[in-house]
């Protein structure tokens, strides 16, 4: 079967954007890096593991069916491997494509789908625990800035209320600590957002731990 036959046969046969995705096909045994933060299986058996801050390896089997795999933010990507276990096809969707893939109503519903089912990889509940219960409060900020990054590495802190109470981090606590990165030229606070400067730095707070 070719490509154009599984596509016609995926959730994306209507999706205007597909030409700027990219299609891997993956035999038996083969492994790769993923380039593209938001990963699509079309068809196959995949293993999608990723080894964290803290050296544990975290694996997401397919289970032989279709679905979305996703990062957090792109540096993640380096440290994920797909292995395929049979003959797999995926689609790597780039960042650009992101808001039209969202604006699709069965994509959308699709996605949806399989966070309910399969919590998108590198949303387990575990990692934040381990971060409130194991790490000094500039580690948690470091990673607290890492999570809140997202791909474009800005964001606005007074949004991610809800993720500093998970870690337990204090308002004025965060907001002090910034300022010392900014001063450092770790982050760039500009107009009340946080631009990250240097992954680096932050990751290396955590490898630390």
């Amino acid at each position: 079967m070719n490509w154009k036959e599984i596509l016609e046969e995926s959730i994306f046969k209507n999706f205007t954007q597909i030409d700027r995705c990219k299609t891997i096909y993956l035999k038996a045994g083969d492994s790769m890096n993923p380039t593209e933060d938001i990963i699509y299986l079309l068809r196959g058996d995949i293993d999608f593991s990723y080894t964290n801050f803290f050296g544990d390896v975290l694996s997401l089997p397919s289970g032989g069916r279709s679905k979305f795999l996703s990062v957090t933010y792109k540096p993640q990507l380096k440290r994920c491997l797909i292995t395929a276990l049979e003959d797999s096809c995926l689609l790597l969707i780039p960042e650009e494509v992101r808001d039209d893939l969202e604006n699709n109503l069965k994509i959308l519903k699709e996605m949806y789908r399989d966070v309910v089912g399969n919590q998108l990889f590198f949303l387990e509940s575990y990692k934040e625990n381990f971060v409130r219960s194991n790490l000094g409060n500039l580690e948690k900020i470091a990673y607290f800035l890492l999570e809140s990054g997202g791909n474009q590495g800005r964001f606005d802190p007074s949004k991610k209320k809800e993720l500093l109470a998970r870690l337990d981090i204090k308002s004025n606590l965060l907001y002090r600590t910034l300022d010392q990165l900014a001063d450092k030229g770790v982050i760039q606070i500009r107009g009340g957002s946080v631009e990250i400067k240097d992954i680096k730095y932050l990751e290396g707070l955590l490898k630390k731990k």
